[in-house]
Formats: structure tokens, C-alpha cells, sequence
């Protein structure tokens, strides 16, 4: 399994775990004859370019391996991975009811099963979001603002404001210098 880790806020008490990052494809595929598809190939102006600066550990999700005789290795293409990133609640609970109620959730879970006392994160899973879009928004949340990208495509700005969305933390389009 491939893991990535990314530091949000070193202090955090929460790791959210994204597993099989990538893997909502929220912008249709448009055919010429007019039908629309969920496709495995969208645009290339829907593609998320490669990433800078703090984000630039994501672009192994996005490269597509390859044998050495250039064709795509399908059973490496299919290899489990997922991101983990280190946060905090307090400004998660602050910005976003959904992630509060993901972290009471996750604290009642802890409560009623027995662990070691040396794991003193909280732990939320989450799955198929875009890393990047999810990095940028956590970024945002707990005012790391310096690196975020200024220049996005279409498709990011697409895949950041649907994490948005789904965490209900609409206060951060406040910055619309980000987007």
C-alpha cells in the first residue's frame, strides 16, 4: 500500500486517513454525439495540473505508472493508496458541522474500544476525494494560506468547492482570492 503523509498542523489531534484518493470522478465526461458519461479520461482542462510547492508530494497519485517497455502496469495502477494527513480538530469543529459531528462520532467510537494509550490521535476516514482539492481546503481551514495555489483550473476549482460543499464549510469562499 502506498501512504502519504501530509502535515497540516504538526500540535493536531486528528489524522484523517483519505482512502483511494482520486477515485470521485465528479465532472462528466462529454461525448461529441451529446451523451454524458462518468469517464475514466476527463478533459485535460478538467486534469489537475502537477502540483507545487507543499502539495508537490500528491503528484505520485496523479502519475500513471509505467513497464519498462511503456505500457501502463496494471496491477501497480491497482495498488491500495491512500493519504494521511495530520490535523486539528479545533479548527475543523470551528469551520464545519460535518467534521464536528465526524469527530464526535470518532471519539465515541474510541471510547467504547479499548487502545493502546500511545495512540492519542483521533482518527476520521474519508474516501475517493481529490488529495490536492482536500489538501487546499485543510489548508485553508486551519489558515495555512500562504502556499495555496493562486492559479487553479477549472476542474480543481470544481473538485475543491464539492469538498467544500460536503464539509459544509462554505465560510472559506470568503477568500475568493484562493478560487
Amino acid at each position: 500500500m502506498t501512504t502519504i503523509s501530509y502535515v497540516i498542523d504538526p500540535d493536531g489531534d486528528v489524522e484523517l486517513v483519505l482512502r483511494e484518493p482520486n477515485s470521485h470522478q465528479i465532472i462528466p465526461e462529454i461525448h461529441s454525439d451529446g451523451s454524458s458519461a462518468q469517464g475514466d479520461r476527463p478533459d485535460s482542462e478538467f486534469d489537475n495540473l502537477l502540483a507545487t510547492g507543499r502539495y508537490i508530494v500528491f503528484n505520485e497519485l496523479y502519475a500513471k505508472p509505467t513497464t519498462v517497455t511503456g505500457t501502463q502496469n496494471a496491477e501497480e495502477d491497482h495498488e491500495p493508496r491512500e493519504v494521511r494527513m495530520h490535523i486539528s480538530s479545533k479548527h475543523l469543529s470551528f469551520v464545519s458541522s460535518t467534521f464536528r459531528d465526524l469527530l464526535l462520532a470518532s471519539a465515541n467510537e474510541d471510547a467504547s474500544s479499548p487502545s493502546p494509550a500511545s495512540e492519542s490521535l483521533a482518527r476520521v476516514h474519508t474516501t475517493g476525494w481529490d488529495a490536492v482539492a482536500l489538501a487546499i481546503v485543510l489548508d485553508a481551514i486551519h489558515g495555512r494560506h500562504a502556499e495555496i495555489p493562486r492559479d487553479i483550473n477549472l476542474g480543481l476549482l470544481a473538485r475543491i468547492t464539492t469538498v467544500v460543499d460536503h464539509y459544509k464549510c462554505q465560510e472559506l469562499a470568503s477568500y475568493p482570492d484562493f478560487y
